[in-house]
């Protein structure tokens, strides 16, 4: 209500107050009301989108759980929170006390009242040292992968060019270089790992560390480190921070009670949710939202007669476990089946009785698990990767495995092979029709009983390929006619004889639109020449590190030769496989 709206008010307040004097510290004769001609001003607020300063402003408030969809921005926000944090080694100023009395408040009143009345740092503190950053405490930032804090780094440079990124404290630091960060203060990435053991052997006290912010906060169980730390910090220090940031809200409804769990984990009461439909979000996005275009590829005859197959073994299981009086039956249908919170679902109501079920239903738990794993791998695997895969799913689980014995399960292998290759048979030394099936055999019966045949390869790409090239071929020349119709409609950008002048200023309004477009907070970037023309790169989003990789070879090499590719390293494989056997 209106209390937050002024509490915020003077938040902000007080964080332009104390980046002012600390540009008059730093920057001579640059005071509260004088303006740098040189500074920045992409530099600013600008470059957050303001759900994402609400979502920033939210958390600097009060200790939380800050739940967001998918694809908002988790590391936007996690860079406008380290903005807002108190930086390492800079003593805290008077300016900063409204700051440092919301966001990070010391252990005790002595130093809150200190802080607020503007009092020198000189005055001790109860388990730190005199003055410094020590009064502030240590931010300790846990749980973020490599990835986000690439990109952590990127868009915090972006945002705030002279905030240093936050040190990432592991086990390669030593004890002494760890305590010293840890006496600078201000935010650090530090492993969950190396904190515990910092503050159980009181190389960091939970007194000075001025609070915890959880990146992936979905992961967070009362067994992980992260709540181990939380625990131990709030053991020691009751009026530090806690906040947890994820934009996985899927991963929070899987489960029982999975949103509790993270939230008495963290030792959090509040949660607030920032969906898409939020109505800052909507108001935000909406003002460019994309134009979609849906392209859907059906699949070839092969493909789709292994997934007819798929799904009716899955509907033989799941007979089978209505048969048991353990299981809601209600829930057993193949679309819940196709999903992977299914697994969690079936486990969670079989978990009570697992000591108790029989050996054929808990086999044909794991078989629905393993044939969902299947579907999925049918679309995101080559023809070559995906027989290999079946092949080896025979061998391990041959024997236990219920639908490996099925007439469906036969369909599944002998489909997958005719993808990758044929065998025809030979009469009188000339080859029969590819068309007659009756001649095509298994590769895996005994040499003595095959007939004279000959393998020939087939190969077979996957339908979304072709239309990935396709579109990437529509991209290109759709770029290649802008850039002639913009070159076209350019005023003055002809001269005399009738020749394109790009030297002169033509083009400026075209600057001006495209800044324009870019949004609110962006009319100062300065497109460089390609992006004025619809020269900029074509971004193909893959699922995994894997399925990029092989995209990129396809786009490089063209599908045929990366099939062939593959089925080199396959045969390559099966002769090292078999080798070894013979050994």
């Amino acid at each position: 209500g209106s209390v937050g709206a002024r509490e915020r008010a003077a938040r902000m307040a007080a964080r332009d107050a104390g980046d002012a004097a600390l540009a008059a510290d730093v920057l001579p004769g640059v005071g509260a009301g004088a303006e740098d001609p040189d500074a920045d001003p992409a530099s600013g607020d600008g470059l957050l989108l303001s759900f994402h300063e609400e979502i920033v402003d939210e958390l600097l408030e009060r200790d939380g759980l800050t739940v967001m969809a998918e694809g908002l921005g988790l590391s936007e926000t996690l860079a406008g929170i380290i903005r807002a944090l108190p930086r390492a080694s800079t003593p805290p100023k008077a300016s900063d006390s409204a700051l440092a009395t919301l966001l990070l408040p010391s252990t005790d009143a002595t130093d809150a009242t200190r802080h607020a009345s503007g009092a020198s740092a000189s005055t001790s503190k109860p388990g730190g040292c005199a003055g410094g950053n020590e009064d502030l405490g240590a931010t300790l930032i846990l749980g973020l992968n490599d990835a986000q804090k690439r990109a952590l780094r990127v868009h915090l440079k972006r945002l705030a060019p002279d905030t240093p990124f936050p040190p990432e404290i592991t086990a390669d630091f030593a004890g002494a270089d760890r305590l010293r960060a840890y006496d600078a203060g201000g935010p650090m990435i530090v492993t969950t790992r190396i904190a515990a053991v910092d503050i159980l052997s009181e190389r960091l006290p939970p007194a000075r560390i001025a609070g915890i912010v959880v990146g992936n906060a979905h992961r967070v169980t009362d067994f992980s480190g992260e709540a181990f730390v939380a625990r131990l910090f709030r053991a020691g220090n009751r009026v530090g921070f806690v906040r947890g940031v994820t934009d996985r809200p899927g991963d929070l409804t899987r489960g029982f009670n999975g949103l509790e769990r993270v939230m008495k984990a963290l030792m959090v009461r509040r949660v607030n949710l920032w969906p898409r439909f939020h109505l800052g979000v909507r108001a935000c996005l909406d003002k460019h939202a994309p134009e979609v275009v849906e392209l859907r590829q059906p699949l070839s005859p092969a493909t789709r007669a292994i997934q007819d197959a798929i799904v009716q073994v899955m509907h033989a299981c799941m007979s089978e476990l209505r048969k048991s009086r353990h299981v809601d039956v209600s829930e057993l249908t193949v679309e819940k089946g196709l999903h992977k919170s299914f697994d969690r679902v079936l486990q969670r109501q079989l978990d009570p009785v697992w000591h108790g079920v029989s050996r054929k239903l808990k086999q044909i738990v794991y078989d629905l698990r393993t044939l969902r794993n299947l579907a999925t791998y049918l679309l995101r695997y080559d023809a070559v990767t995906f027989l290999r895969y079946l092949e080896t799913l025979r061998v391990a689980e041959g024997r236990e495995s219920v639908w490996l014995y099925t007439d469906a399960a036969h369909t599944i292998f002998e489909q997958a092979k005719r993808r990758v290759y044929a065998l025809r048979g030979t009469k009188g030394g000339a080859a029969a029709s590819h068309a007659d099936d009756a001649c095509v055999t298994e590769i895996s019966k005994p040499e003595a009983m095959r007939p004279e045949t000959e393998l020939v390869t087939v190969l077979e790409p996957m339908p979304k390929w072709a239309l990935l090239e396709e579109i990437v071929e529509e991209v290109r020349r759709e770029k290649a006619k802008l850039r002639r119709r913009m070159l076209a409609e350019d005023e003055g950008a002809f001269d005399a004889e009738g020749r394109v002048d790009l030297t002169g200023d033509a083009d400026a309004g075209a600057e001006a639109d495209f800044a324009s477009q870019a949004g609110p907070g962006d009319e100062s970037y300065v497109p460089t020449r390609l992006e004025r023309f619809g020269q900029g790169p074509l971004l193909v989003v893959a699922k995994d590190d894997a399925t990029a990789s092989q995209l990129a070879n396809l786009l490089r090499h063209g599908a045929e030769k990366l099939m062939r590719a593959i089925w080199g390293d396959y045969l390559e494989r099966q002769r090292a496989a078999g080798t070894a056997g013979g050994a």
